[in-house]
């Protein structure tokens, strides 16, 4: 039965509302491919009902963890184990301590720097072929897909 856009089975004795993984990946904005990328991983459990993979809420919030470590720059392994380790119930969060909140800092920090000098020498190289009288931009970034030219 459809309702509203996500599926409703009924399981047990309650109506619990399941999203199918189109309607996950797109409310998320990820690939299906990523989606089940993530279940072979062990990353995320959605329901399957014929062969279908459905997500409820526990699916839902497991993605949400998954995306949340991600976008703090942890692996996939990591995200597992951080998950694991925080899992209360049925919802996951990445248990995240002051040393590892620190650590990951740091981690970023260097990253950022290394990025930055990649982008000074591919830079320079870029001027470096175009010569002297070549008025070329200077590209720089502000955000991740984001490119202003100076």
């Amino acid at each position: 039965m459809r309702t509203g856009g996500a599926a409703t089975h009924a399981v047990a004795d309650a109506s619990t509302e399941f999203l199918t993984i189109g309607e996950i990946a797109a409310r998320y904005q990820v690939t299906m491919r990523a989606l089940r990328f993530y279940e072979d991983r062990g990353l995320l459990s959605p329901r399957r009902i014929d062969g279908a993979r459905f997500y409820d809420s526990a699916a839902t919030r497991q993605l949400e963890t998954i995306l949340k470590g991600k976008r703090l720059g942890f692996s996939l392994t990591e995200i597992r184990e951080r998950a694991r380790a925080g899992r209360r119930g049925d919802a996951a969060d990445l248990a995240l301590g002051p040393e590892q909140v620190s650590a990951q800092i740091e981690l970023l920090h260097r990253q950022r720097t290394g990025i930055e000098r990649a982008i000074d020498e591919l830079q320079a190289t870029l001027r470096a072929m175009r010569g002297p009288d070549d008025e070329a931009p200077r590209v720089e970034c502000d955000a991740p897909g984001e490119r202003h030219f100076a």
